[in-house]
């Protein structure tokens, strides 16, 4: 791994950590981090998650605008259910784990 490999991932790791949420402000600085994020089941049953799953969209939108690779998966509209918000501790944690490994593969950073 080269040193500006690490830099922007210490760098993506401090913009996700600011607000718990990502800075939308400082979304641009993971635009060469390709950026999946993955929901479980259930969210429209608690207004919180509503909230949390909308501030993550945006934010991986924000990266999107400022050129970066994004994903967003809703798990049961890909055909896997049953998960929490603890996708790799939930029983079907492999199947998860496939899917982000295609998502990987499609980005050339998986064989």
């Amino acid at each position: 791994m080269g040193q500006g490999d690490q830099s922007g991932r210490d760098q993506g790791e401090r913009v996700a950590r600011s607000t718990g949420q990502g800075d939308p402000k400082q979304a641009a600085a993971l635009k060469n981090i390709p950026t999946l994020v993955v929901f479980g089941d259930n969210i429209a049953l608690d207004s919180r998650w509503l909230r949390i799953r909308k501030n993550g969209v945006d934010f991986v939108g924000e990266i999107s605008k400022a050129g970066g690779k994004v994903g967003v998966v809703d798990l049961p509209n890909a055909g896997i259910r049953g998960n929490s918000h603890m996708l790799m501790m939930d029983r079907n944690n492999l199947q998860v784990a496939g899917l982000i490994q295609q998502w990987l593969a499609k980005q050339g950073l998986y064989r």
